[in-house]
Formats: C-alpha cells, sequence, structure tokens
C-alpha cells in the first residue's frame, strides 16, 4: 500500500519509521567524490543520519570539512567527530589534501568532536532503536576499532555498506589498501556487508551535462562543492569526478537498478598481494556485490539531489 504514496507525501510517523537509519564514515579532503556523496546522502530524505564520522591522516581537518558541508545543508545538528589518524597495521600513504584549504579559522567542530569517532559510533549504535546501516567510503579503520572495542554493536547494524576493494582487476583498491587489516576485521565479522567495488565505480564519471548542473548552479551548497572540486583539480589536472562512493548509497535505495552476486571476501595481508580482496562466490557468504548499476538512472538521481536547494531535517 505504502508503495504508491510519493514518498514525500507520506505523513510524519510513516515517513520517520520509513526512513533507513544511517552512520557515515568518510575520510573526506583527498579525491572529490567523498564530498559530493556526503552531500547526496544529506539531501536524501530516504536516509535518516545520525552521525557522521572521519578516519585516515588529518582526521580531525576532514571533520571540519564535512561539517562545514553539513552547515551549509541545515544539518549541524547531525553529531560528527573524527576517529582514527592511521591504520591499524602500518602507516597510511599521505598524499595531497588540497581541499583542506578551503577551511577557515571559523570552520571549527563542535566541542569535545576531535578524535571520539571510535566512541561516537559505538554509543550511537547501542543506543539506537532499531538496527543501523553503516556507510563507510574511506579505509575501515574506524568500523573495525569500534568492533573490536565493543563487540554488542554487531547486533545493531543492519549491515555495512562499503565503497572498497576490487574483485576482478589485478590490483587493491585505495580504501582496503589505506587499512588492510581493519578491512580484514571487518569482512571477516560475519556481518551482512554490501560491497561497492572499483570494477563498477570506476566507470561513474560525473561529467558533460551532468558536471555543468553543478558547476553552473548558485546555490551556497552547490558553490560550495564547485569550489571544493576546483581544489581537487590542482592536484588531479585534467580529471573529472568519478563517482566511487555514492553507489551503495544508490544501490540500497534502487537494488533493481543494480546486478548482485553472494559471496565472500579475504583480504592478503602480506607478500606481493598486500590489500587485495579475493571474492568466493556463494550463498552462504556475507557478501552482497554490487556487479553493475544502470550508470545513466544513477547520474540522473544523483545530479539532481545535489543541484536542489537543501531541506533541513
Amino acid at each position: 500500500m505504502l508503495k504508491s504514496i510519493p514518498f514525500l507525501l507520506l505523513p510524519a510517523a510513516l515517513l520517520a519509521q520509513s526512513r533507513i537509519p544511517v552512520i557515515f564514515d568518510t575520510d573526506i579532503g583527498n579525491d572529490i567524490d567523498d564530498a559530493l556523496t556526503l552531500s547526496f546522502l544529506l539531501q536524501s530524505p530516504e536516509f535518516d543520519v545520525r552521525a557522521i564520522t572521519t578516519s585516515r591522516f588529518e582526521s580531525e581537518t576532514r571533520a571540519r570539512l564535512a561539517y562545514k558541508l553539513m552547515r551549509l545543508h541545515g544539518r549541524a545538528h547531525i553529531p560528527i567527530a573524527s576517529g582514527a589518524d592511521d591504520a591499524l597495521l602500518h602507516t597510511q600513504y599521505r598524499p595531497p589534501a588540497p581541499q583542506f584549504s578551503s577551511l577557515t579559522e571559523a570552520d571549527t567542530l563542535p566541542g569535545g568532536a576531535a578524535h571520539k569517532g571510535v566512541p561516537l559510533l559505538i554509543e550511537t549504535l547501542l543506543h539506537a532503536e532499531r538496527k543501523l546501516t553503516v556507510f563507510t567510503v574511506g579505509p575501515l579503520s574506524n568500523i573495525a576499532l569500534a568492533l573490536k572495542t565493543d563487540p554488542r554493536i554487531a547486533a545493531k547494524i543492519e549491515r555495512i555498506a562499503i565503497m572498497g576493494g576490487a574483485v576482478d582487476l589485478p590490483q587493491s583498491e585505495t580504501n582496503i589498501n589505506n587499512d588492510f587489516g581493519a578491512a580484514a576485521i571487518v569482512f571477516d565479522s560475519g556481518l551482512p556487508i554490501l560491497m561497492a567495488p572499483l570494477d563498477v565505480t570506476r566507470e561513474l564519471h560525473f561529467t558533460g551535462p551532468d558536471l555543468d548542473k553543478l558547476t553552473q548552479s548558485k546555490l551556497p551548497t552547490a558553490v560550495e562543492l564547485t569550489a571544493l572540486l576546483r581544489r581537487w583539480q590542482t592536484w588531479r589536472t585534467g580529471r573529472d569526478p568519478v563517482l566511487h562512493d555514492v553507489l551503495p548509497l544508490i544501490a540500497i535505495l534502487h537494488p533493481d537498478w543494480c546486478r548482485f552476486e553472494q559471496g565472500s571476501v579475504a583480504v592478503d595481508l602480506s607478500g606481493p598481494k598486500r590489500g587485495y580482496t579475493r571474492f568466493t562466490p556463494g550463498p552462504s557468504g556475507n557478501v552482497r556485490l554490487i556487479r553493475s548499476i544502470d550508470k545513466r538512472k544513477l547520474l540522473h538521481l544523483f545530479t539532481a539531489r545535489i543541484t536542489a536547494p537543501p531541506t533541513s531535517r
């Protein structure tokens, strides 16, 4: 019955009940797709964002960048905290992060938000009235540490939706490689995992008329995203964005746009293939791998959301 009612016309009580409660974990600041994905998430009424955490080197600066976007979207009330600054088993590569230069002295975090990402994850999950989806689009450091710190949270996780890994490509993927030890903990947890691999995400180029709609918009949110994009392009000269991180969100909203395969994933922890993800098909596996998505539908939805005026929730 509810499927026949437009989502935004549902009564408030039903709307609140039907929204998907989520935590968003990101390494915003290097590649531009994290910022674009955060904007898409905040513009998607289907999601009830309970907390946002950051990881990777200078995670506090990353949290400040995320919080700046949250304020522009009218979502400063969402709890945010920075988390792990490095990997569990090794030192991470520290590439340039030109988006950090957009921050000013006024772009501060709420009090007590620095380096509290893992406690925020744990507290948000344990106090939730229903299971939450954890979206993680960077290294898996925070969620791995949270699982090891308080194993009770596993019972409060509906699924972990990951942008990460490569299945058929002969390479490791950045998010997994930046903390392969944490990735192994998460994939071995037995929790349901939705995996958006590099094999699929690398085809999601945000370019042409779609990108023009963003860069030509005068909305403050679009202007800020465009400024971050230009800063990113000083590092990635001549490149247009690739929407790696948005895929798991849209796959949950529109599974009918996707083709999936069930299986399990092992992470190589040593040797020449350290950081590689090995996928083994099988109905008993805990990983739902995204094999393909309707790219045109994804781009249409993504562009419409991030170029629409923010609506506070």
